[in-house]
C-alpha cells in the first residue's frame, strides 16, 4: 500500500468513527442504529450512558456490549454504544414472523408484543415496535435472575423477562452465558441523535488561524495540481477535528478530488457521502468538477432519493 492510500485509509477510519457501525461487535449481531463513539477527555460511562441513555446506572450496557473490565476510560478509546430501533408493522406480518427475523425465534413473538405494551393477540399493522438491545452476560457463582434482573433492569421484577428469552429453569448454572434483551425507549435511535450532537458541536467550533493558514496553503498546492502536497494536509485536520463546519465539508469535498486523481473511487464515494451528510444542498458545478466525481455525486442523490 502507497502511503497515500495509507493515509486515505486513516482518514476513513477516523471519519467512520462519527457514522459507521460495524456488521459485528463480540460476536453479536448489531444494530445499524449502534454508534461507534471516540471516547473525549472528561468522558466517563457514567456521563456517557446519562446522555445517550438518561441514566448514569444505564452504563451497564455500555460496560456489557463492549465487555469492558475496567470503569476507566482514556481518550481515543473506541466503544460501542448500543441501541434500541423500531419497526412498523407491514401487512402480512405477524408477531411470530417478525420475532423470527430479528430476534433469531418465533416462539419469541409473544414476549415481543408484551415489552411493546400490545394486548391483542397480534400487532396492528402500522403499529411501531421498539426491538431491543441484546446484551450477553455470563452467571457467576452467586447469580440469580433477581441480582441480574437488577443489574440490568435496576428492577428484580423483570427477572421474568430473562426467564422467558433465554427459556431457563431457575437457578442459572454459572459459566452459563444468557441474553439480556433491552426494550429501553431511551436509547432509541443512538447513532442518529449523536450524529446531531456532532453536528452542533461542528457548528459551534472555529477553525483556528494556524489551521485556517494550513487550509489556504493546501488549497493553494491543490490548484497548482500539488496533490501529494495537498491531500495529507486535508486528510490531517479531518483527522484532528479542529475544523469549522464549512471548512471540514469543504476539505472532505477536495479529498473526493483527491481520491479521484490517484485513482481511487471507492475512497472518494466516501468523503462524498460525509460531504454530503455535512452539506444541506450540495452543488458541483458541471463545467468545473471532474466526471467522475459527477457521477459519484449522482448516484448518492439517488441513493438518498429511495431512502426517502
Amino acid at each position: 500500500m502507497t502511503p497515500h492510500r495509507r493515509a486515505l485509509a486513516l482518514c476513513l477510519f477516523s471519519l467512520s468513527l462519527t457514522t459507521a457501525t460495524p456488521a459485528v461487535a463480540d460476536g453479536r449481531r448489531t444494530s445499524t442504529a449502534d454508534y461507534l463513539y471516540m471516547v473525549r477527555d472528561n468522558d466517563s460511562l457514567a456521563t456517557l450512558a446519562t446522555r445517550y441513555y438518561g441514566a448514569s446506572w444505564k452504563q451497564v450496557y455500555i460496560i456489557a456490549y463492549n465487555g469492558l473490565t475496567s470503569n476507566r476510560l482514556r481518550a481515543g478509546q473506541k466503544l460501542i454504544l448500543p441501541s434500541t430501533w423500531s419497526y412498523t408493522v407491514r401487512p402480512g406480518d405477524s408477531a411470530a414472523t417478525i420475532a423470527q427475523a430479528f430476534l433469531g425465534d418465533a416462539a419469541l413473538g409473544k414476549l415481543l408484543l408484551r415489552e411493546n405494551d400490545i394486548a391483542e393477540a397480534e400487532a396492528p399493522v402500522g403499529a411501531v415496535l421498539v426491538m431491543p438491545i441484546r446484551l450477553r452476560y455470563t452467571v457467576t457463582a452467586h447469580d440469580t435472575p433477581a441480582t441480574i434482573a437488577r443489574r440490568f433492569y435496576g428492577s428484580a421484577r423483570k427477572q421474568s423477562l430473562i426467564i422467558a428469552f433465554n427459556k431457563i429453569v431457575p437457578p442459572p448454572t454459572p459459566g452459563q452465558v444468557l441474553t439480556i434483551p433491552i426494550f429501553d425507549t431511551h436509547a432509541l435511535n443512538v447513532k442518529d441523535r449523536a450524529k446531531k450532537e456532532a453536528l452542533l458541536r461542528l457548528r459551534r467550533h472555529k477553525t483556528s488561524a494556524a489551521n485556517r493558514e494550513k487550509l489556504v496553503g493546501a488549497y493553494a498546492a491543490y490548484e497548482l495540481g500539488r496533490f501529494t502536497d495537498a491531500c495529507p494536509t486535508f486528510e490531517k485536520l479531518i483527522i484532528e477535528r479542529d475544523l469549522a463546519l464549512g471548512d471540514r465539508a469543504d476539505s472532505l469535498r477536495h479529498l473526493a478530488y483527491c481520491a479521484v486523481a490517484f485513482e481511487d473511487l471507492a475512497a472518494a464515494e466516501d468523503y462524498l457521502r460525509k460531504w454530503f451528510e455535512l452539506t444541506p444542498d450540495p452543488y458541483l458545478d458541471p463545467a468545473t468538477t471532474s466526471p467522475k466525481i459527477l457521477a459519484i455525486a449522482e448516484e448518492l442523490k439517488r441513493e438518498a432519493v429511495a431512502k426517502d
